[in-house]
């Protein structure tokens, strides 16, 4: 199925001679111990409600991560929470208007996504080529696809991508990837063990070099600290400029909600030093706390105006049934 994939011609023309060499991780060049600075999102402001209860295609199980590509679209991607790893891309236009779907077979859990909004047509990223980890399937490389409503691919039809090979001399586990809509970065966390022993390490690197396989880190490959002390589950994580954020929480039973219930569940945001990577700070966050079966649900960047906006999500329903809907919140506040 051609039409997923972009045109790697050019690519393959001047990478030909140098190709062999990528693929030898002593041979990519040593990276530096940081980034330029940025400012970061002030967790401790309030948020400001940005969707409630908007229908996926499929509301049968919870998003787990999303973004918005150039024309500020809104992209929520689904995990099927199989053995495969399927997932459901969801789609809406700038009204929240819903715009067709697509299904990801075999590609992973969907804890965060890319867009890249640079291309034309916009690309769209995800984990590929999933495992079966014992709960669900997971990534172990990543994959990059042009949008057709209604299709269902698998790896076979996009350009999938193998950065850990790179790092840790072979393909990792629980690979996923985030991509900064101001900063044009990628970045990749990924395991380097099948059953997820070593922890998370992340590394991060220009999206041009790495959308022509040239996988270049910006950054000395670095273990992701634990969870703050109180945090529920991990749910989702995004970049944006020297910060990564991340959310947390466990799914709350009450219908409707409460903010004791929201508390007492462990459910918070917290940010990353991307430069001093020793602690993950977290805050407690109690967005949407009033849903059914609320569960916090990925974070994500838009961009208003050229500004950003750190999108907080949590899915539930308004009616107590079995439903996934999509909830969102957002931060504007830096320092």
């Amino acid at each position: 199925m051609p039409l997923f994939k972009p045109n790697r011609r050019d690519f393959l023309k001047t990478s030909a001679l140098a190709g062999a060499a990528l693929t030898v991780p002593e041979l990519i060049p040593t990276a530096s111990g940081s980034i330029a600075n940025t400012s970061y999102f002030d967790l401790t402001q309030s948020s400001t409600e940005y969707v409630r209860n908007l229908h996926q295609h499929d509301n049968s199980h919870a998003m787990q991560s999303f973004a918005w590509n150039s024309a500020d679209w809104l992209y929520v991607l689904e995990t099927k929470n199989d053995a495969n790893g399927d997932m459901t891309l969801s789609r809406y236009d700038s009204s929240l208007t819903a715009q067709g779907y697509m299904v990801l077979s075999g590609a992973g859990h969907g804890v965060a996504m890319g867009i890249d909004r640079w291309a034309s047509p916009n690309y769209y990223w995800t984990e590929s080529e999933s495992y079966d980890n014992g709960g669900g399937g997971r990534g172990r490389k990543l994959q990059r696809f042009t949008f057709s409503n209604g299709a269902t691919i698998t790896h076979s039809d996009a350009e999938v991508f193998d950065p850990t090979i790179h790092l840790e001399g072979h393909t990792c586990y629980n690979v996923t990837c985030s991509i900064d809509p101001t900063y044009k970065r990628i970045g990749v966390r990924y395991c380097k063990n099948a059953d997820g022993s070593g922890g998370l390490w992340f590394n991060i690197y220009n999206l041009d070099d790495f959308n022509n396989h040239n996988y270049i880190p910006l950054i000395t490959s670095f273990k992701i600290p634990s969870a703050p002390s109180g945090a529920g589950t991990a749910q989702g994580w995004c970049l944006y400029g020297s910060w990564l954020y991340f959310s947390y929480g466990t799914k709350e039973s009450t219908c409707p909600g409460t903010q004791a219930s929201a508390a007492a569940g462990g459910s918070m945001v917290g940010r990353l030093n991307i430069n001093s990577p020793t602690s993950i700070i977290g805050y407690d966050s109690q967005v949407g706390y009033t849903l059914c079966q609320r569960e916090m649900e990925g974070v994500g960047i838009r961009l208003v105006g050229g500004q950003p906006r750190l999108h907080i999500g949590c899915s539930g329903n308004n009616d107590g049934s079995s439903n996934h809907y999509v909830s969102m919140y957002y931060k504007t506040a830096m320092i």
